[in-house]
């Protein structure tokens, strides 16, 4: 293969990584809620890595991850702060996505409670 094609296939792969991540980042849905804690639990993923998860009075399903996009990388503590029966004001990110491989639920960058 010649050193043009190469770096045209270099910087396809890179463009595509940078429409997705962008894409995503304005793309994405931001809400802000008021929402009553049901349920916490934390789900273990394949790697070893966690997931932590909570669910509202309404049966909605949040996460509670670090996110590049927003920047904020203080999940567990965030995460640590809830507690059921409480009610909170949250700021989402991100939709609720079913895909074989993964599935993905709006992830609460922001909590407060009230």
């Amino acid at each position: 293969m010649s050193d043009g094609k190469i770096e045209a296939i270099i910087f396809g792969i890179v463009f595509l990584l940078a429409c997705f991540y962008f894409g995503y980042a304005l793309v994405g849905s931001s809400d802000e809620l008021t929402i009553t804690v049901e349920e916490k639990w934390v789900k273990a993923q394949d790697g070893g890595s966690m997931k932590y998860l909570f669910s509202d009075v309404q049966g909605n399903i949040y996460s509670v991850e670090d996110s590049w996009c927003k920047w904020t990388f203080d999940a567990s503590d965030r995460f640590a702060k809830l507690e059921k029966g409480k009610t909170y004001r949250i700021e989402t990110f991100g939709r609720r996505m079913r895909l074989p491989i993964r599935s993905n639920y709006p992830n609460a960058i922001r909590i407060e409670e009230v």
